[in-house]
């Protein structure tokens, strides 16, 4: 099963967006890609205390 590549565009982006986050005093408390399947592609998924859960 071949999956698309996670370029480094896309790194770098993401990379950026925790910065800007960080800046902002957004805790961002961790950071991971992960690989959707079903939609074929690739998504930055962020843990923070800011955001509640379900």
């Amino acid at each position: 099963m071949d999956k698309r590549i996670l370029v480094d565009s896309d790194l770098q982006k993401g990379h950026m967006l925790i910065l800007v986050l960080d800046q902002s005093n957004f805790p961002v408390h961790s950071a991971l890609w992960l690989f959707d399947e079903e939609r074929d592609s690739w998504r930055l998924l962020f843990a923070s205390e800011e955001v509640g859960g379900a």
